[in-house]
């Protein structure tokens, strides 16, 4: 991976998005889910790499795959999935920190009944 316009900054609690491009990445939306999801732990765990996280504190919540783009949401050292800051990536050349609403994030993990939740 190249390097960030920011630093990485993934430390202690943290719920974290990442979106990234399904061309980029190789992800053909017509295989099955469970590769989509070994594919999207492949890229938390590029991701955990950069920011110098551990990648065994990291637990996929989700993903969510449109045509162009897939969106990851995974727990850092948050096993009670508790609420908590919000860190979003995002990964096209190169990784760079992106702002969302904490509240949209939270909000859309609290209407999923298990994890990982795969759509």
């Amino acid at each position: 991976m190249e390097k960030s316009i920011v630093p990485p900054n993934l430390s202690g609690t943290a719920r974290c998005l990442i979106i990234c491009s399904t061309q980029r990445y190789s992800i053909d939306p017509t295989r099955s889910i469970k590769d989509i999801a070994d594919q999207a732990n492949n890229i938390v765990k590029d991701v955990t790499d950069y920011a110098k996280a551990d990648y065994n504190k990291a637990i996929l919540l989700g993903l969510f795959l449109s045509a162009e783009k897939l969106y990851i949401v995974f727990d850092y050292d948050n096993p009670g999935h508790d609420d908590c800051k919000v860190i979003a990536f995002g990964l096209k050349k190169n990784i760079k920190h992106l702002s969302v609403p904490a509240a949209w994030v939270h909000g859309t993990v609290k209407t999923w009944k298990n994890y990982p939740h795969l759509v």
